[in-house]
């Protein structure tokens, strides 16, 4: 509580020294005096804190000459998120090929034979000239479209495994005997663990 109250007098009288080198007329030392005065006052009327960055140290009790020492450490904590990493894009594309398919087909031939005349008939003997029609089968293609197979696209999960490495930050006690101590115990002469 001395110490406390001698650092806040020093600073006040450091604060009001240099006020009093800013203010014409009033003198350093004046100045540092009342300075001095300001900051006794404002260690007896400012509550005491513990400060936040330590450790907090607690005695067990009072009658024990022990205290206990809280260590903490980082735990990570994992989140997943679902974000999107693509899309896929299916359309019908038109590809032509060349198809080859055998068709019988039809077709007559004219087939000539001779025979002997007959002296008397007298119809072959008329007409001049003959007319056969020959006929054929002739090829007409036609294309239709006709469904073939049908393609579905659809999504499924699949589960990897992905390794996730992180530093994390780990307090551990570290024990140093101050004169002639004498430490027993399980944790002492342990090193901290990386």
């Amino acid at each position: 509580m001395l110490m406390r109250v001698v650092l806040w007098a020093i600073a006040g009288a450091v604060i009001g020294g240099i006020a009093g080198l800013a203010l014409p007329g009033v003198g350093i030392g004046i100045a540092a005096a009342v300075g001095g005065a300001l900051g006794i006052a404002a260690s007896l009327l400012s509550p005491l804190r513990k400060a936040q960055s330590r450790p907090s140290v607690e005695p067990e009790s009072e009658e024990a000459d022990s205290a206990s020492l809280r260590l903490r450490e980082e735990r990570l904590d994992i989140r997943k998120e679902r974000v999107q990493t693509g899309d896929v894009a299916i359309r019908r594309e038109v590809v032509e090929e060349r198809r080859t398919i055998e068709v019988p087909i039809r077709r007559e031939e004219v087939v000539i034979e001779r025979t002997s005349a007959h002296p008397g008939d007298p119809e072959r003997s008329v007409t001049e000239e003959i007319r056969i029609p020959v006929k054929e089968e002739r090829i007409d293609v036609v294309k239709t479209p006709v469904d073939l197979e049908e393609v579905v696209v659809s999504t499924r999960s699949v589960e990897d495994i992905q390794e996730v490495e992180e530093r994390v930050k780990k307090e551990v006690a570290r024990v140093e005997a101050i004169g002639t101590a004498d430490l027993t115990g399980d944790a002492v002469g342990e090193q901290p663990r990386a």
